[in-house]
């Protein structure tokens, strides 16, 4: 199997020249994977007919009092 691995930047700003690449890159290609946050900006340039995929995003506070430590109270 082939995969093609594409790195940029975190709060990367895509141009029309990347753009290009990828759909370039895009030959052959059965999927794409991507964060969440890139997935809603990929998605619009994306061929409908290749599936993105996508690492969801999860936040969660662990700290019981975690209220307490942000507000000061």
């Amino acid at each position: 199997r082939h995969f093609l691995h594409l790195k940029y930047p975190d709060h990367y700003a895509y141009t029309k020249k990347d753009v290009h690449k990828l759909i370039d890159c895009l030959q052959g290609i059965s999927f794409i994977i991507t964060t969440e946050k890139d997935m809603v900006r990929l998605r619009e340039v994306i061929p409908p007919d290749i599936p993105v995929l996508y690492l969801m995003i999860k936040f969660e506070i662990s700290t019981p009092n975690w209220q307490e430590l942000i507000l000061g109270l």
